[in-house]
């Protein structure tokens, strides 16, 4: 459990400050054995306003797991006076004479007095607890007088033979040094103690009903607990239960036993009398077995001293024989990560030669196949050649009927009835040629975009709309072959939109064929009912040029001749024929079809024609370089141990080929055998000197290997490289660029796709601009990652036993040399990941001790920072959870819920918090906005009678911001959880994880992964700019599904969460003034609250692992009048006025992917703007962190 106190700040906010008499600083010393039940006891006082001060020991499990409540900084010093005074803190020997005037005594006073400036200067009552005190108290009893602190005592009953026990139990300690070490420290604590004001607690009575003995002890030492209980009552009733009691004795025992009666008995009965008020008859009682003991002591001490010394000497060869043990298994860890790489790459050779016999094999069946196929087709031509011949007896019989026919024809022709219906023919013929005419399209309105002159335009805004009007005063329908060109200096990816009369939305959407400049005909299905057209020409902000757009409806026979004429044209006739022989006609269609222009769709296809450089680009790359004021030198460090020969020389040969040259490579050899390797890098660093080898005698592993290269390294920043991976030959030169454009960064990074052995690169992942919580989750700075050397330094290299890992551990510790704004992300595939037997690129199964190591970097690099977390497996075993912990006294959640009739939902959301969440401190504000059913009211009325539950009135129309700012108003807690009257948990910890996430520094706000019904992924954060506005991305996900680069199932950033269910502060709420309820009535109104948030300085995060069924706004229906869609219209535009271009420039949304839709798709064209490429004046450089 967290070991996080109580402070009256906590008091202050949740509004139950503790009332007590503040004539002066109160000390309380909670005095009492080791073992009795004293963390129990400081636990209650704790809560009953007592502060603790901030460094508590934490918990250890099957060691007071529920916590020690004492000071770490107190005990370690009271150990380390104990070790100068040549004792332990199980040392039952007397306390040296003159103790309190020794030196060391001297020194430890100095440190506890700045422990207890540093912790509790102006505090009025606070408390210290630590079985040492009860043989320290003299110290203690000075120090405290001399600060003017009146100083209250209150001491811990317990049997001491279920004292003896537990240590027996914990310590393996014999009973008879157990009981002598507690006839220590009562006697001492009582006879120290004596004119203090003190109090006797009982461990029994304590357990079986604290609120009485905390009275009683209230009513001794005036400390102001009865005010306070009923506000923490419940949280002690959970904090107390009988699992804290292992052993329960009874008094008899003592007194049973003559050895035990002589001492033990006697000091227990005395305790008892101080129990009881008789405090000078149990004063004359211990102070004789006192006497007794230090009598009997003159015949045991000096052999328990050399005792003592050995078991020391022995504990200390304990440890290191467990250090050694230690790094046994490191090595028998490491030993066995090779044994289990070796052994892939064996079974993946065996898979490749399985997989090479499968296609020998495949082939054998396809040879075998073709000729079957050509015995058919010989058949097949002996049955044509008969065919032809009957075919030919054919046509003579009908070239006879023809004749025939013909000379009917001329007889019906001459005839007065045929010449009568002669105008009735024309009109039908005419009707079927208007059906199949050609529409000239212009544009008529436009949203977002100026008309400059003639075919001239521009777009104002990146989400910019022509609502295109047609020549013949309606909109073509059916299949429509479209001819169109814009010109411009980037590639346009035009979309049309079929109008029905309700407007358009991205479900509408029928992506064209980019142009370059050039005239595209393609080919549409419009619905038969088209009551308008809208064209998005392009997706950028800017001029281009655009005529009239052809589009002519054709027939569906028409459209199968073109498209066989268009195919016959590239392919000639033998494939059409082969396509419908094999496939019939649903095998042409899909030749056909694919013979026409389309959308990029693939990897590679939208990576050529986006981001292959030219040689006019390479050109262009080298004078921005050569125009540069500085130019800073990348060290390019590259481990490398017993690597492929072909891989690693891809690796050199990708530095050796960079546009931008001020760099030097450094590679550190780990001890490979191989001489093949060797003599090649002996070569490369022959060939230029900016290649530096450091050959190592002995393997190392990787941290040390790449700390070697760092020996060599002299350039200002660091990039890191694999010995078998490749960068693009722009990568250093981007990278150069964004330093130029901001030379206040420390830490740089970029896209990153795979690459396999053959050099086929596929899965791209295409990174958020920084996001804290996502790097805590998985390594997003891998890879290209670059660092400033200088903090690499400070940060102290790679640290040996990370391995796997190192490159994690390194960022952690330089983040926190930096700040977060001056982390850099550079949006570009720069870096090539070699997918090979081993790697983790290959699979995230390949490998699974460089996560083990990465959550132990993550949580080291968590305390450093002073945040207190836990840090466990994520839901895949191999991504990251971090667990903020929760304050002692947990925070208390005010939920609002608008909502009007609809019992049936209320019903759920209800029975969700009574019985789904496991959070106990929350109260319900249910805004009923005008609810008219009995059943509604009625039910209102019931729930009422829970005090956590109140129903708040609104008879106004509805206006989701200004119900949720009524409420809040009227919120008790310093929590505020926004959630539907649609929402439905699903298990009970969702609330106090959203609680644990908002505990991280800077988080204002929290959102959970909502589902539909039928356990599909309905939100996991809003991403600002699609569809214009905002949109859920990855939407319709399975719910296990791992999503985009595990996205789904991670901790992350986002730019905003759905109000559906989002946890914030009241004091974040009133700062940003709320919802806007002029505005933003019903939609977007999360999203503005969110943005203005961010806008504050604080982050959204969205967690995973608070789960929830979203019903979707049940009650409030869908946008089905003409009035609701003007209104949303309007609020639509109304976000894009006052966010602008911020909607489309989400840091946690890679402008390379899509903003057309909810799904990971390739933006077309990219919002990159590229460093050598002219910028127009209202693009932003997107190189920036979050």
């Amino acid at each position: 459990m967290p070991s996080t106190p109580h402070t009256p700040a906590a008091d202050e906010e949740s509004g139950n400050t503790p009332r007590h008499d503040k004539v002066a600083s109160t000390a309380l010393l909670v005095l009492g054995m080791h073992r009795s039940g004293t963390s129990a006891l400081t636990r209650v006082v704790n809560l009953l306003g007592v502060e603790l001060g901030t460094d508590l020991m934490e918990a250890a499990e099957g060691n007071n797991e529920r916590g020690f409540w004492e000071h770490q900084g107190v005990v370690t010093r009271h150990d380390r006076l104990l070790a100068d005074l040549g004792m332990r803190w199980d040392d039952p020997r007397a306390m040296p004479r003159d103790w309190l005037t020794h030196p060391a005594t001297l020194a430890a006073r100095s440190d506890l007095e700045a422990i207890l400036d540093a912790e509790f200067s102006g505090a009025a009552l606070w408390g210290v607890k630590d079985p040492r005190m009860c043989r320290l108290l003299p110290l203690w009893r000075e120090m405290l007088a001399a600060r003017g602190v009146r100083m209250t005592v209150l001491h811990m009953l317990r049997h001491p033979l279920e004292i003896a026990r537990s240590l027996e139990r914990r310590d393996a300690m014999p009973r008879g040094r157990a009981l002598m070490l507690w006839l220590r420290h009562q006697i001492e604590s009582l006879t120290a103690s004596d004119g203090a004001p003190q109090s006797w607690a009982s461990f029994d009575r304590l357990m079986a009903g604290w609120r009485d003995e905390m009275n009683r002890v209230d009513g001794d030492l005036h400390l102001g607990f009865a005010g306070r209980m009923d506000g923490v009552g419940a949280e002690i009733d959970g904090f107390l239960d009988v699992g804290l009691r292992h052993h329960a004795l009874d008094d008899d025992v003592l007194k049973s036993e003559p050895a035990l009666a002589a001492w033990v008995g006697r000091v227990y009965d005395a305790v008892r009398l101080a129990d009881d008020g008789d405090r000078e008859t149990a004063l004359a009682a211990a102070r004789e077995v006192q006497d007794e003991i230090d009598r009997a002591s003159y015949y045991f001490d000096d052999t328990f001293a050399d005792w003592a010394g050995r078991e020391l000497r022995l504990r200390e060869e304990i440890e290191t024989r467990d250090g050694r043990i230690r790094l046994l298994d490191d090595s028998v860890q490491e030993r066995d990560g090779r044994v289990a790489e070796r052994d892939f790459r064996i079974a993946e050779r065996e898979r490749q030669i399985a997989e090479r016999d499968r296609t020998i094999i495949d082939r054998n069946d396809v040879i075998e196949s073709l000729n079957g196929t050509i015995d058919e087709l010989r058949d097949d031509i002996d049955d044509l050649q008969q065919e032809v011949k009957t075919r030919d007896g054919h046509i003579h019989n009908l070239a006879a009927a023809r004749t025939e026919l013909q000379d009917h024809i001329a007889a019906l022709e001459g005839s007065t009835s045929w010449r009568i219906t002669a105008p009735m023919r024309k009109v039908g013929n005419w009707v079927r040629r208007l059906r199949r005419v050609t529409h000239t399209l212009t544009p008529g309105e436009l949203f977002r975009m100026d008309h400059v002159e003639g075919d001239v335009w521009e777009a104002t805004d990146t989400f910019s709309i022509m609502v295109l009007r047609s020549s013949r005063g309606r909109m073509p329908s059916g299949w429509v072959e479209l001819t169109y060109c814009i010109k411009a200096d980037k590639i346009a990816a035009p979309s049309l939109f079929a109008d029905l009369g309700a407007g358009t939305s991205e479900i509408d959407r029928k992506r064209l064929p980019v142009t370059k400049g050039e005239t595209v005909t393609c080919f549409v299905r419009l619905p038969d009912d088209v009551k308008g057209l809208r064209l998005d020409p392009i997706s950028w902000k800017g001029r281009f040029e655009m005529g009239p757009i052809r589009a002519r409806e054709i027939s569906r026979l028409e459209l199968l001749r073109v498209l066989i004429a268009n195919a016959y044209s590239q392919e000639g006739i033998r494939p059409i024929f082969g396509n419908l022989r094999r496939g019939g006609v649903q095998g042409l269609k899909e030749f056909l079809i694919k013979k026409l222009p389309k959308p990029i769709e693939t990897y590679d296809d939208w990576r050529d024609m986006f981001y292959a450089l030219t040689d006019s680009d390479r050109a262009a790359i080298r004078t921005h370089v050569a125009r540069m004021a500085t130019r800073p030198v990348f060290s390019v460090v590259m481990p490398t141990y017993e690597t492929p020969p072909a891989l690693l020389e891809k690796a050199i040969e990708s530095v050796k080929a960079q546009l931008y040259d001020a760099w030097e490579l450094c590679i550190a050899d780990d001890g490979s055998k191989s001489p093949e390797t060797r003599g090649m890098l002996e070569r490369y660093a022959a060939q230029d000197p900016r290649i530096k080898v450091v050959f190592r005698e002995t393997n190392g592993h990787i941290s040390a290997a790449s700390n070697s290269a760092l020996e060599v390294a002299t350039g200002e920043w660091i990039a890191l490289l694999d010995h078998d991976d490749e960068l693009t030959e722009d990568a250093l030169y981007w990278m150069a660029a964004s330093l130029e454009a901001d030379p206040d960064a420390d830490i740089l990074y970029s896209d990153e796709d795979k690459i396999d052995e053959e050099g086929r690169v596929s899965d791209p992942y295409f990174k958020p601009d920084w996001s804290p919580e996502l790097f805590l989750s998985q390594n997003m700075l891998n890879h290209l990652g670059v660092y400033r050397r200088t903090l690499v330094e400070k940060a102290g290299r790679f640290r040996e036993g990370f391995e796997g890992s190192q490159d994690y551990d390194l960022a952690l510790r330089v983040l926190e040399q930096t700040s977060p704004e001056r982390v850099r992300h550079i949006p570009a595939v720069l870096y090539h990941w070699r997918m090979v037997a081993g790697s983790v690129a290959l699979g995230t199964g390949e490998k699974t001790y460089p996560y083990e190591r990465a959550r132990k970097a993550i949580a080291e690099h968590l305390e450093r920072s002073g945040v207190k977390a836990e840090v466990v497996a994520g839901r895949d075993g191999l991504s990251h959870r971090v667990r903020p912990a929760l304050p002692t006294r947990k925070p208390h959640v005010t939920v609002i819920v608008p909502t009007r009739d609809r019992v049936d939902m209320m019903r759920m959301v209800v029975t969700g918090l009574l019985e789904k969440t496991g959070y106990p401190n929350w109260d319900l504000i249910v805004v009923d906005n005008g609810s008219q059913k009995a059943e509604t009211l009625e039910y209102f009325a019931e729930i009422q009678k829970d005090d956590r539950i109140t129903v708040l009135r609104d008879d106004e129309p509805f206006n989701f911001s200004r119900l949720n700012n009524r409420a809040a108003e009227q919120a008790k807690g310093p929590l505020l959880l926004l959630l539907n009257n649609d929402i439905e948990p699903i298990d009970d910890g969702w609330l106090e994880e959203m609680v644990r996430q908002i505990q991280r520094p800077g988080v204002g706000a929290v959102g959970a992964k909502l589902y539909y019904p039928n356990d599909t992924v309905q939100h996991m954060g809003v991403t600002t700019g699609i569809g214009g506005v905002a949109g859920h991305f990855d939407k319709h996900l399975p719910r296990e599904a791992p999503g985009y680069f595990s996205r789904a199932q991670l901790i992350h950033n986002v730019s905003a969460a759905t109000a559906a269910c989002l946890l914030t502060t009241k004091k974040i709420y009133r700062q940003i003034g709320g919802m806007n309820e002029n505005e933003l009535k019903v939609a977007f109104n999360d999203v503005d609250f969110c943005l203005k948030i961010r806008a504050a300085g604080h982050r959204i995060v969205l967690t995973p692992y608070a789960e929830l069924y979203h019903h979707e706004s049940v009650s409030r229906g869908l946008e089905d009048t003409a009035e609701k869609r003007d209104r949303f219209r309007g609020e639509m535009m109304w976000m894009r006025n006052k966010w602008g271009d911020a909607l489309d420039a989400d840091p946690y949304f890679n402008p390379n992917l899509s903003l057309d839709q909810e799904t990971p798709t390739f933006a077309i064209p990219p919002r990159v703007p590229k460093p050598w490429e002219p910028g127009d004046e209202d693009s932003e450089d997107r190189s920036e962190s979050a």
